[in-house]
């Protein structure tokens, strides 16, 4: 947070106290951070009742912020740290890709360290595979080890004679395992033919994952405008194809308005919408031509983003790294569908000459023929918990807003 304020030049909490030594951890009885309070709402208060003139400052900021993040391009793959928190090897690393950058203050003060994402950390005494990483190829081959050894670490837990809720709440179950670590497997043996010709598109950028409508501070009245940008805890050094995601909170998930095939076109009304939804369809409009605006100005803005967008593969990039550390929690289906995606997506750069001329892997028909049948039933689970979700105003954490519960408990 403190590198985004200082270096970026966007605001975020102004962190007061937090448990960076074990005396201080010991004080409290756990780990915690102490932030300053942001006097403003959250995005979710405004979004929906809100003129879309105004909602322009929100979305124009986020333009904006996007262009700041990009702007330094890192020497690893990892999470930010202050220089003396991480290891003497690790200091000795620079900070930025350009030498000319490690001129700067902040080349200075700040290390790329071990990946800090909850994914990435379970109750197991393992020290590899966190990272940091040189490149993409060898985060992704050590995010799918690190999978495999989560996955056998719950399976464990679940015949156990003292077994957790979340290993037995898993949609995996012990007998998937021998299936998970195929797929894992299959997942290292792609890796090295993931990288595109363009080395731009795998250097690592700093990114926030979460910038989801609670996680953005804003003016309680009038213009939109961003008064701080919080939940950091995420924020990595990401190969810039598998950061370039839209921001979580202007993406339409509503179901009545398509979008037109040209991504710089505008969503309309369709036709023959029943006057039943129609009101409804207005809103969705609105919500849809928001997400349609910001994701077409920031193709038009940054080069490297059109270049991902024409990527058929680079959607799968971004999500394997939460597939393949989910695929116990989730079940085996998301990942089976996700090789199955990058073997018909082969060759992935025809530019390449290294590449050969067929896939590493090859699915069977059986693999294949198990994709089709429960691949869609898992995603109509998916789609139902979302919106049973939405029902009850709950986030994607299970936090639900206090004003709501009693309303949620009747219902």
């Amino acid at each position: 947070m403190e590198y985004v304020r200082e270096v970026v030049g966007k605001p975020t909490p102004r962190v007061l106290a937090w448990s960076n030594t074990p005396e201080s951890r010991a004080a409290v009885g756990s780990d915690f951070i102490l932030m300053e309070r942001i006097n403003g709402v959250s995005l979710e208060n405004r979004w929906l009742n809100t003129f879309d003139a105004e909602i322009g400052a929100v979305l124009k900021e986020l333009v904006i912020l996007d262009a700041r993040l990009q702007q330094r391009a890192f020497s690893q793959i990892g999470s930010l740290f202050f220089k003396e928190d991480v290891t003497p090897e690790l200091q000795n690393r620079p900070l930025y890709m350009k030498e000319e950058h490690n001129n700067e203050h902040a080349a200075e003060k700040y290390r790329i360290g071990p990946i800090v994402d909850k994914q990435y950390w379970f109750n197991e005494p393992i020290k590899d595979y966190r990272g940091p990483w040189p490149d993409m190829i060898s985060f992704i081959q050590d995010t799918c080890r690190l999978a495999l050894r989560r996955a056998e670490s719950q399976a464990a837990n679940a015949v156990s004679s003292h077994p957790t809720p979340s290993s037995l709440l898993s949609r995996s179950k012990p007998h998937d395992l021998p299936e998970l670590r195929r797929l894992l497997q299959q997942c290292v043996s792609l890796a090295p033919y993931l990288n595109p010709s363009e080395p731009a598109l795998t250097t690592p950028r700093l990114t926030h994952p979460d910038l989801t409508k609670p996680n953005i501070m804003v003016a309680p009245t009038g213009a939109v405008h961003v008064l701080s940008y919080i939940d950091w805890q995420g924020a990595m050094t990401l190969p810039y194809i598998q950061g370039a995601i839209l921001p979580p909170a202007i993406l339409y998930d509503g179901s009545l308005v398509p979008f037109p095939d040209d991504p710089f076109s505008m969503p309309e009304m369709p036709p023959d919408m029943p006057p039943e939804l129609k009101e409804q369809a207005e809103l969705e409009l609105r919500l849809a031509k928001r997400h349609q605006l910001t994701s077409s100005v920031l193709l038009r803005r940054s080069p490297l983003r059109l270049a991902t967008a024409c990527l058929p593969h680079a959607q799968l990039l971004a999500s394997l790294p939460e597939t393949a550390l989910r695929c116990y929690a989730d079940g085996p289906q998301n990942l089976r569908h996700l090789v199955r995606e990058l073997c018909n997506a082969w060759p992935f750069d025809l530019e390449e000459p290294s590449t050969p001329a067929e896939c590493p892997v090859q699915l069977s028909s059986e693999d294949i023929m198990r994709d089709r049948e429960e691949y869609p039933a898992f995603m109509h689970y998916q789609k139902r918990r979302d919106e049973f979700r939405v029902h009850i105003q709950c986030d994607p954490d299970g936090w639900i807003p206090k004003e709501h519960l009693d309303v949620m408990r009747r219902n």
